[in-house]
Parts: C-alpha cells; sequence; structure tokens
C-alpha cells in the first residue's frame, strides 16, 4: 500500500455541517491527492468484450480527498475536474458522470477486479443521475450487488460549480448485516477509489482509478 491518508477527528457539531460539499470548514481540513489512471479494461474481456476494446477512457487524472469522523461517522469529501456536468441520461450512447470508494472486506481483495471469489470488496457509488448513493458488495466483474442507501446509513452529496464536481459521501462507522466495512475511531482500512466521466464515455470498467489500496487511517 501507498503512503497513508488519514480521518481527522472533529465534533458532531462540526460533522454536521460537513455533508454539505459547499461548507466553509471543508477547507480547514488537510488534502492528499490521489493519482488517477485508466482501469486496465482488458481485464474484463471475458465479461464484456465491448467494453474491453474501448479507448479513450479514464481521463481524469486524480482526485482531491478530505476525510473527518466524529466517533459515530466518516465523511469523505472527493473533488475532481470535470468541466462538463453529465447528470442525466437521454439516450444509449450517453452515459453519468460518478464516483465510487471501495474497501476491502478481505485480505487481498483486489479493488482493480472489484474483488474475487470469498475476497470480496465493499463500495460506496454515487452517480450524477440517481436520487442516492448504492452501497455495493462484489466479488468480482460482473458480480456487484447494488443495494439501497438504507441499508447501511450511506448518504452523498454533491455540487459542480463549472470546473469540477464535489462529492461527499457519510456513513455509520457501523453498519448491520452482512458486507458492510466497518469502522472504528484509531482504527485503519484500506480504500481505493473510481471515477467515471460520462462526456468520455466512461461506464462500467472503462473509468479512472487509483493504483490499489491506501491505508486510512481513523484518529483516535
Amino acid at each position: 500500500m501507498s503512503a497513508s491518508l488519514r480521518a481527522e477527528r472533529r465534533s458532531a457539531g462540526d460533522t454536521a455541517k460537513l455533508l454539505d460539499p459547499t461548507a466553509p470548514l471543508w477547507s480547514a481540513l488537510s488534502t492528499s491527492t490521489i493519482p488517477l489512471a485508466p482501469a486496465p479494461v482488458a481485464l474484463v474481456a471475458a465479461v464484456s468484450p465491448y467494453v474491453a476494446a474501448s479507448t479513450g477512457h479514464g481521463r481524469v487524472p486524480g482526485i482531491e480527498l478530505r476525510a473527518v469522523h466524529d466517533g459515530v461517522s466518516l465523511l469523505l469529501r472527493l473533488g475532481w475536474p470535470d468541466t462538463t456536468r453529465d447528470d442525466s441520461i437521454a439516450d444509449l450512447d450517453r452515459f453519468a458522470d460518478a464516483a465510487a470508494v471501495i474497501f476491502p472486506l478481505a485480505p487481498g481483495a483486489d479493488p482493480f477486479h472489484m474483488g474475487s471469489p470469498g475476497k470480496p470488496v465493499n463500495a460506496w457509488l454515487w452517480r450524477a443521475d440517481a436520487k442516492a448513493p448504492f452501497d455495493v458488495i462484489a466479488e468480482g466483474y460482473a458480480t456487484s450487488q447494488r443495494r439501497p442507501a438504507g441499508s447501511s446509513g450511506l448518504e452523498a452529496r454533491a455540487a459542480h460549480d463549472g470546473r469540477g464536481w464535489s462529492l461527499v459521501f457519510r456513513r455509520p462507522l457501523t453498519a448491520p448485516g452482512v458486507g458492510f466495512i466497518s469502522l472504528a475511531g484509531g482504527a485503519s482500512t484500506g480504500i481505493g477509489f473510481a471515477v467515471w466521466d460520462g462526456s468520455a464515455r466512461d461506464r462500467s470498467a472503462a473509468k479512472a482509478v487509483s493504483a490499489g489500496l491506501r491505508p486510512l487511517v481513523l484518529a483516535g
């Protein structure tokens, strides 16, 4: 894994304001730059030969990450450049902007492949054309199960300012049931990132991704 990312600890009064991605308090938190690169779509040839042959995807160069928790919930703010706001799908050749954070649920779980049998990943997925985010569990390409946000208490809010997106995910540190990442102050987990640019025809495995997992440490 690469250098650690850190979720600062703040009071519940502060974090209540931070679901708004434009809240001024975000500027007081430290920022980490996460480089992104085009996903290796050749890996999905057995699942989707059409996507595996696509080119020109994964143009988003990176994201700016800020992270905070209050001992009850974790908030992640992602910001990335994208001058086109793709928040609706009017035809079959149109695609929406989207972003996800990915957590391993077992040692060795690979975010590039969306996990593998017996080594699942849990992803928080936001799409600009959807009313609510999805909580996803997967054990490899074409195995993703999208669960309603309410199943884990996941929330998301996004804003586009003409230059790019700012997106905040918020979820309780723990969630009932199977297949949800469990977190705690003072603990750490791996985390990966993915961004889809609708104007670049990004969809499915055609996206920009971080290189493997980074450690995310929650301040005690």
